[in-house]
């Protein structure tokens, strides 16, 4: 096994947030681009690339959540600097409190993007300079709740294709070894992405073709990008008997025009985070689209007659069905990178 599995947990089912930092995300062309990754994050998860993954105990399934937008982050961060932006975040709303992947198989994965006005150096970790040694890393630390929050970084690049295949070979990565104790012999140096770099293949969903890289296929002894149904538990590993268990479903190119059930209500708007007021809004015109795309091709005054009011009870219903997640029992160690070839 060119990977061994370590015992630790994995992220079986991604509940994926990106968020997109520094101040030339608001520019037309810059927004294009994270709208382009939004959609490449909505479909890496309905694609056959979530087939090579479940042979590590991934159920092959996964959903796009939200974007948000932190523009006044520093010009130069260290590892502690963006922890403590990623914390605010959390305080602010927009992200969750993470679960812990040990007990929960739903698991909030944060992908950020960098512009190219954003560095890290600092810490430990260099990230979006010339000669910086990395063009993305995969990492965790703990929360001030006490739970453990996997995140990714991307250098910036204005084509597309450099930013799914990055995103990819780190999503891959940070769900099968999101605390550097799953899938790895050596805490993080040698995961799944790392033996195919500079191997790419691509995706197809609702005829969009995206650019991915593949992944080390341990069962067939390859890289592959894409399986054409899921591929059965390896053993040892936290898909065999007695982990954390549930539906394996690859679910492959889609019909045009098919939606699953879900889709109509997510991504949810995205939210733009006031690092100096630490709070998170939502713009107008986000919120109009999203209740367009949600009750199209009717308006929401058609099916209820209180909306606001049914929400806020919902919410209410829901929250108080909500169990409190297990405190981390795990503390953060370096997580492995996509090098500069």
């Amino acid at each position: 096994m060119l990977v061994p599995y370590s015992g630790g947990p994995i992220i079986h089912c991604p509940q994926i947030y990106t968020s997109f930092w520094g101040p030339a995300w608001s520019d037309p062309a810059h927004t294009a681009l994270a709208n382009q990754l939004n959609q490449f994050h909505a479909d890496l998860v309905a694609s056959q690339f979530m087939n090579v993954l479940t042979q590590y105990g991934m159920w092959g399934s996964g959903a796009f959540i939200r974007a948000t937008f932190v523009s006044a982050v520093p010009g130069v961060m260290s590892v502690s600097d963006y922890q403590n932006i990623i914390q605010d975040c959390i305080n602010a709303g927009a992200f969750p409190e993470p679960q812990d992947p040990h007990t929960s198989a739903g698991v909030s994965l944060l992908m950020i993007f960098l512009d190219e006005n954003t560095i890290i150096n600092g810490g430990g970790r260099e990230l979006n300079f010339p000669g910086a040694p990395d063009i993305g890393f995969h990492d965790s630390f703990t929360t001030a709740a006490g739970h453990p929050c996997v995140y990714a970084f991307t250098a910036y690049s204005p084509d597309y294709n450099f930013g799914t295949v990055v995103a990819s070979h780190e999503f891959a990565e940070a769900c099968t070894d999101p605390l550097y104790d799953a899938w790895t012999p050596d805490h993080a140096f040698h995961e799944i992405g790392d033996y195919c770099e500079g191997t790419n293949g691509t995706i197809t969903v609702s005829g969009r073709t995206w650019t991915v890289q593949a992944e080390w296929d341990d069962t067939n002894n390859t890289c592959s990008a894409s399986a054409p149904s899921p591929i059965p538990a390896l053993t040892p590993g936290p898909g065999a008997a007695g982990a954390l268990q549930g539906e394996v479903r690859g679910r492959g190119p889609r019909l045009a025009g098919a939606i699953l059930p879900y889709e109509r209500l997510l991504p949810l708007p995205p939210l733009h985070v006031d690092l100096a007021t630490k709070t998170a809004r939502m713009q107008d015109q986000d919120v109009y689209a999203y209740g367009r795309k949600v009750f199209h091709p009717l308006r929401h005054e058609h099916l209820f007659q209180d909306f606001p009011g049914f929400l806020r009870r919902a919410a209410d219903m829901l929250e108080a069905r909500q169990q409190p997640a297990a405190p981390a029992t795990e503390e953060p160690r370096r997580a492995g990178s996509v090098q500069r070839s």
